[in-house]
């Protein structure tokens, strides 16, 4: 069977979901390089395409016949495309999977067998790599406090890099299996009953933040995720954003969106404020820096403070953005 098929079984041991937008080419390497190193693996690929205006529904669809493709009328974002996908799958396992990433060899079949040996994870993940063969960090993290949003936003974290104390969202790339608050969602192993028993993503967020939120309601529920440094991918990242200003927003709105979902009001008041007070500061700064000069920075937080109506929420909004 060709490397470039989908296995066609009455049983498919693993559903693939992959949520693209306008990263056709990045998407048809990531499906190539998945089937490549899935041989042997019964499963599925269900893409869903949020509204691309790059081809890349049409691009998939010539590429892999064997593979699905669910062409949204919109962009759904990143959670609510992930649960329209999950609708559709069959697998006793389902993999989330970005269309800017490479699987290694190993990387399925390694994460296979860990969910398959530790159930008690609930959610599985493993380890990324940047283009450039680097580990990423990034590939999971510790739970956010008031005291890490105060060290992120002022500017602790990023002194002390790797510090369990002022960098307390930081972990270590993990050289053996090891228990983790948070899975990144570029890469990320669940068994679809528990899938279907969290109910999945929360469609609230749209991009950023789902993933943790999800894994707070599998901790909640008994799991510890796990990771696994066997299962490695390469992670181009941020492919499908073309403006980091608002990429920024994004995240910003993510973070203050758990705080509500998952904090106490005092807690989650509390964080706000000094989000809303270090950004403040940082504009005023950025102001005072560029104004007599005329010069533009590179990344403008007074254009955050402008639009902090987008992420300076009060509550938990009850709609997407």
């Amino acid at each position: 069977m060709s490397s470039q098929s989908v296995m066609r079984q009455a049983t498919v041991e693993l559903s693939v979901l992959v949520v693209s937008y306008c990263t056709r080419e990045l998407t048809i390497q990531c499906i190539s390089s998945l089937l490549e190193q899935s041989r042997g693996i019964a499963l599925e690929v269900i893409v869903v395409d949020n509204a691309s205006d790059d081809g890349s529904a049409e691009a998939v669809e010539q590429a892999f016949p064997d593979v699905r493709v669910i062409r949204s009328g919109e962009n759904l974002g990143f959670a609510a495309g992930n649960n329209l996908a999950a609708q559709e799958a069959r697998g006793e396992w389902i993999l989330l999977l970005n269309p800017d990433t490479i699987t290694l060899p190993g990387a399925v079949s390694e994460l296979l067998s860990l969910g398959r040996s530790r159930p008690d994870g609930g959610i599985f993940g493993g380890r990324t790599l940047t283009p450039e063969g680097a580990v990423d960090p990034r590939s999971c993290w510790r739970a956010m406090s008031v005291w890490s949003v105060f060290c992120r936003m002022y500017g602790l974290s990023a002194a002390f890099r790797g510090n369990r104390f002022f960098d307390p969202e930081f972990v270590r790339p993990p050289e053996k299996v090891e228990a983790v608050d948070v899975v990144t969602g570029c890469l990320l192993l669940i068994r679809r009953d528990l899938w279907m028993e969290l109910d999945g993503f929360d469609p609230t967020f749209f991009m950023y933040g789902e993933e943790v939120d999800l894994c707070i309601r599998a901790r909640r529920a008994g799991y510890q995720p796990l990771v696994t440094p066997s299962a490695a991918i390469v992670h181009y990242g941020g492919a499908s954003e073309r403006v980091h200003l608002d990429k920024q927003i994004r995240v910003i709105r993510a973070r203050v969106m758990l705080m509500w979902k998952h904090w106490s009001s005092l807690e989650a008041s509390t964080a706000r404020l000094l989000m809303l007070a270090s950004v403040g500061i940082r504009a005023c700064v950025e102001y005072l820096a560029y104004s007599r000069e005329g010069a533009t920075p590179r990344f403008s937080w007074l254009a955050v403070w402008r639009r902090r109506q987008e992420w300076a929420l009060r509550r938990f909004p009850s709609i997407k953005p």
